[in-house]
């Protein structure tokens, strides 16, 4: 049985997890590609852990302030606001600015960014959606998100009929292809209330090894709520830029389901072993 497992570090012995893949033909180049990253790449952040209870908005809070000092110091403008203005229509705000101006930053420098650079919008990007999690009242559930970078020769394109497969519905420890665009599907747009743009507003079309875990059990018409409403509202905009239809596939919410937890310990356990950890500490293939 093809899967994986992730060992995560402990302060005692490692906690590790295990899974199946699903049985299909892009399921299973994903893992290929999976392989290869953990194999050939570093990861972004080993400890992308969202929703858990090991993190504070202070903390997060102090993390982005940093990204966004050094960030003006590189040349850009952002302004640097207390904590308490830490808001959605803030974080909406930079979730634009970073759509807006991560490419354009590779675009003006031809390629030759600074390693000071890169690490100064990751980190803006990743503690950007860690602070989203923590918000009071913020639907997003427990999950893990695992990024590498520069896996320009592992990039697919999704299918048409791949869409078909996009899905919130989750059972615990699912695993999905993560959204690899820079910008924001049209579901996170919806989701937060923002403004719909062409510069950030970003249909899901690439996909690599990235990958995100939902720790939730959810079916999906109890987490989308009015979004199919909204896009009809919104249809003659996605047909104007993207030629979509009416109930475009293109569309859909959520994302490509690609493996199943097998591990058999209580949810419970799970979530209190993840939070404790310190970080992913490797990545490991079985065929």
């Amino acid at each position: 049985m093809a899967g994986f497992n992730i060992v995560f570090e402990t302060a005692a012995d490692p906690y590790v997890l295990e899974w199946k893949i699903n049985e299909n033909p892009l399921s299973i180049e994903w893992l290929h590609k999976l392989e290869y990253v953990s194999k050939n790449k570093k990861i972004d952040d080993a400890r992308r852990f969202y929703g858990m209870p090991q993190s504070t908005t202070a903390e997060v809070y102090q993390a982005m302030d940093l990204a966004i000092k050094k960030l003006n110091t590189l040349g850009h403008n952002i302004p640097e606001v207390v904590q308490e203005k830490y808001n959605q229509s803030w974080l909406n705000f930079l979730h634009d600015y970073f759509a807006e101006n991560h490419g354009r930053d590779h675009e003006i420098k031809s390629q030759t960014l600074s390693q000071e650079l890169i690490d100064c919008w990751n980190q803006l990007h990743i503690n950007l959606h860690r602070y989203e999690a923590l918000l009071e009242g913020n639907p997003e559930p427990k999950r893990i998100t695992a990024t590498w970078r520069e896996q320009g020769e592992t990039m697919s394109v999704y299918e048409l009929a791949d869409y078909d497969k996009f899905t919130w519905t989750s059972n615990f420890g699912d695993v999905f292809i993560n959204y690899r665009e820079v910008g924001r599907s049209a579901f996170d747009v919806y989701l937060s209330r923002d403004k719909i743009d062409r510069n950030v507003l970003v249909n899901s079309v690439h996909w690599c090894a990235d990958l995100r875990i939902h720790f939730f059990d959810m079916q999906e018409q109890d987490f989308i709520g009015n979004y199919w409403s909204w896009y009809q509202q919104n249809v003659q905009w996605f047909r104007d830029q993207f030629g979509f239809n009416d109930q475009d596939s293109r569309v859909n919410p959520g994302f490509y389901p690609v493996a199943q937890l097998v591990t058999l310990d209580t949810k419970e356990s799970i979530i209190k072993n993840i939070s404790e950890s310190k970080k992913i500490q490797s990545i490991n293939i079985g065929w």
